[in-house]
């Protein structure tokens, strides 16, 4: 937690309220009134806002999880799979034909890796309404 003392250049905040923030490289992220995630260089945040929280230590499984996970795109068969290609073309950066190429199978690999990049891959799938598997199953 931390409270403004001064208003940054971007964002809405109100000096003297508390604030969620985040560590990032280089840089901490602060959840302002409107509930979105601001960044700011860590000098803009040191002269904007006073971190009030204690010192604690955490322990975060996904951070140690080595398994590699598969996430599989599940192709509805009576539509024509726009929102599928579309969630393809937009979680692996790519265009749409190629995405289009790539879901040739009723359940297509879309990617595959270690826990925490499951997790950013989950959170853009999540903006699609979209069927997928993940194999092995994922416990986050």
């Amino acid at each position: 937690m931390c409270t403004c003392c001064q208003l940054p250049s971007s964002g809405h905040f109100t000096v003297g309220k508390i604030y969620a923030f985040k560590y990032i490289i280089d840089a901490q992220q602060v959840m302002d009134e409107e509930e979105e995630w601001v960044t700011l260089c860590d000098q803009a945040f040191d002269s904007c806002f006073e971190d009030i929280t204690e010192v604690t230590t955490s322990f975060c499984p996904m951070s140690f999880d080595k398994t590699i996970y598969h996430i599989y795109l599940i192709l509805d068969e009576d539509s024509n799979n726009r929102k599928e290609i579309k969630a393809c073309a937009k979680v692996l950066n790519i265009n749409y034909l190629k995405a289009r190429e790539k879901l040739n199978h009723k359940r297509c690999l879309l990617t595959s890796g270690e826990a925490g990049m499951i997790q950013g891959v989950l959170e853009k799938l999540s903006a699609f309404d979209v069927h997928y598997e993940i194999e092995p199953p994922y416990p986050y």
